[in-house]
């Protein structure tokens, strides 16, 4: 998609297809910025990913911890 001379790549999941199109258009484009949007609670790996000597691919693992569950019945444990 291109609006108005910004390119926009919706990319939902992460998979080697996606990858490719993307460095692609990126080979293709040669854009001056790339933005990626990531996870909040990753901001603190900014640094370290934009760093001179981080080579590329790089990659952040992200998952949320499971909640403890409230019962919703009188007999549940």
């Amino acid at each position: 998609m291109r609006v108005q001379g910004v390119h926009v790549v919706p990319v939902r999941h992460h998979s080697p297809a996606i990858a490719r199109a993307t460095a692609a258009l990126i080979r293709a484009v040669r854009p001056r910025l790339v933005l990626i949007e990531g996870p909040s609670d990753a901001n603190h790996l900014i640094d370290a990913l934009t760093a001179p000597d981080a080579v590329a691919p790089l990659a952040i693992l992200a998952y949320r911890q499971p909640q403890a569950r409230q019962a919703s019945a009188d007999l549940a444990p």
